[in-house]
């Protein structure tokens, strides 16, 4: 139930596309055990390489100690800003920032969800930048009670220091994770894992669906049915020339899958078309200047 492809503009701020000449595309992973920070490049975003001989960048310092499902983004402040899973049942995100993506400084733990005391996780956070606000969207997934439902909340932020309270950003009714946002033209579409059901070969559910709206912070509408293979969480969508990309982690069979579409709503699945470092985890993909890939080889090799 997967199918074609698409056209426009990844929405954070910061984000600059790998096909112009001077670009050159970062995937930021974890692997397990190691649970820390590690770096791939690409020139196509389908053909990963990985950066450090595919050994952790940065470890985490703080909370559990685990950097999981790390994303970053260049916000217009001119700083890389990292936000990650701070383990699996840990209820704050890690966050630091780096002006190179070498160095990294202000590493801390964000209490996301302290508003509410029942929170008993806080998974794949991501942010997307409201320009007419001029302020970060920060959402993540969490369950805040036994018998509830994993459902994505969000904040705002201006500086990752000061946050607003957190509110449910997506609810579909049923349990869903791992939400992405990106932006082509006027619509802001959140693909999403629906994790229902049992991680067995015969489920109905456990793959990507795609919601939209016309406002940041929704309401969003789910408009798909399953785009992606069952069993596969944690995209990563991203613009490569005159299409999409998405990757994504076959988390039970310990690799990792790709799709194109053109208006990322029709997805078709790229059979053997991707490779990425070994025992690579969810991660998160954006696009570098040369001069940024050039400090990290000198750094890092590869």
């Amino acid at each position: 139930m997967v199918l074609l492809s698409a056209l426009a503009m990844v929405l954070c701020a910061s984000t600059t596309v790998a096909e112009e000449a001077d670009s050159v595309y970062l995937l930021a992973y974890f692997r397990t055990p190691e649970e820390a920070l590690h770096y791939a490049y690409s020139e196509d975003g389908l053909r990963w390489h990985a950066l450090n001989n595919n050994r952790p960048v940065m470890r985490a310092e703080v909370g559990n100690k685990s950097i999981r499902d790390p994303y970053i983004r260049k916000g217009p402040d001119g700083w890389f800003h990292l936000v990650s899973t701070n383990s699996w049942k840990a209820i704050n995100l890690i966050y630091a920032r780096s002006r190179d993506l070498v160095t990294w400084e202000s590493q801390r733990l964000l209490p996301v969800m302290a508003a509410i005391p029942e929170t008993k996780n806080v998974w794949a956070p991501e942010f997307v930048y409201d320009e007419e606000q001029q302020e970060f969207l920060l959402f993540w997934s969490s369950v805040t009670s036994p018998e509830g439902h994993q459902r994505t909340w969000c904040c705002r932020t201006r500086d990752f220091e000061s946050l607003s309270g957190p509110k449910i950003l997506f609810d579909p009714g049923y349990t869903q994770i791992d939400a992405t946002i990106v932006r082509d033209g006027t619509t802001w579409h959140l693909i999403y894992k629906d994790e229902r059901g049992e991680n067995k070969r015969d489920t109905d559910n456990k793959a990507m669906r795609v919601a939209i709206s016309n406002q940041i912070e929704g309401p969003y509408t789910p408009v798909t049915g399953l785009v992606t293979p069952h069993l596969t969480e944690g995209p990563a969508v991203f613009r490569a020339g005159t299409r999409w990309l998405m990757v994504y982690d076959h988390f039970m069979d310990h690799k990792w899958g790709a799709a194109e579409s053109r208006d990322l709503k029709t997805w078709t699945v790229l059979e053997n078309a991707l490779t990425v470092p070994d025992k690579a985890r969810h991660g998160s993909v954006l696009s570098i200047t040369r001069e940024e890939f050039a400090r990290l080889q000198a750094e890092f090799g590869g």
